[in-house]
């Protein structure tokens, strides 16, 4: 006769607790011992409009897997809320977070990169394959600082599916106003766009404004054939 496996017996006793009659209890037992925490709302929302992702290819061989998150004003006031309700913060030092974070956009123009690489280069690097460029109103300009962080869990919860762990964690900053004084994000700005480049391919992320300044979601996503990559393969 052939014997039964061993998981048949444990779905049946699964099945016994919670599926028959006065199952209730065993399900809040359940709950008592294994505490699950108060789960807390993510803004969907703010991860749609501010982070993009692109995958670049050639042919079958993955050269690249970015995410971006842009720290526009709106990022940063959720960043300062999620903060300060998991550091306790009371409404004074709150706001003084707040003007400081806003204070930032003023100068610059920030974003948060998960990136994967071939051969795992560091966008640091001298050498680097791929460099990093901001378009806004047809003006190409470079970053004046790039460096490697590590995330705090407010913006890895903003980044939302698009993080993991096995990307390199950058910060992006461009300088946000011009030569003359002016800003480079102004009321005729329509969109702006990161540009990835290397030797012989460019590949670009784009968020499209609104008459406010604040990013609109995009319409379309782009789901690659090749969207199953798997980051720490590289």
């Amino acid at each position: 006769m052939k014997r039964l496996p061993p998981y048949f017996f444990k779905s049946i006793i699964v099945w016994m607790i919670f599926f028959l009659p006065g199952c209730s209890r065993y399900s809040c037992w359940f709950l008592d011992v294994f505490n699950q925490g108060r789960r807390e709302r993510v803004d969907d929302c703010l991860t749609n409009r501010f982070v993009r992702s692109i995958r670049v290819y050639d042919q079958v061989d993955t050269l690249g897997l970015f995410s971006a998150l842009w720290l526009h004003d709106e990022v940063r006031e959720a960043y300062v809320e999620a903060y300060a309700v998991l550091h306790c913060l009371d409404d004074r030092r709150a706001q003084q977070m707040l003007h400081q974070e806003f204070a930032e956009t003023r100068h610059t123009i920030a974003f948060y990169l998960l990136a994967s690489t071939r051969h795992n280069f560091l966008l640091t690097d001298k050498n680097s394959e791929w460099h990093v460029q901001l378009l806004i109103n047809g003006e190409c300009i470079n970053p004046v600082n790039i460096k490697t962080i590590h995330l705090s869990p407010e913006y890895i919860r903003l980044f939302g599916p698009w993080f993991n762990r096995f990307k390199q964690q950058y910060l992006l900053k461009f300088n946000a106003v011009a030569a003359d004084g002016t800003r480079l994000i102004g009321p005729s700005t329509r969109k702006i766009e990161l540009i990835f480049n290397r030797l012989g391919q460019s590949e670009r992320m784009t968020w499209c404004l609104d008459s406010s300044g604040s990013s609109r979601a995009p319409t379309s996503f782009n789901r690659n054939i090749l969207a199953y990559d798997i980051d720490n393969n590289f």
